[in-house]
């Protein structure tokens, strides 16, 4: 089984998803435009 790649919904992390991140399967977050709030957030 390889590396799971997760899509975080909104600009902010819910408890559940920083409890998530640190297993050992995650292999990457991709953030999109809904994550930002502004450019200059980028």
């Amino acid at each position: 089984m390889g590396c799971i790649t997760l899509d975080i919904a909104g600009t902010t992390l819910t408890e559940a998803v920083v409890a998530c991140l640190p297993h050992p399967l995650i292999g990457g977050v991709i953030l999109f435009t809904p994550n930002y709030q502004s450019r200059r957030s980028c």
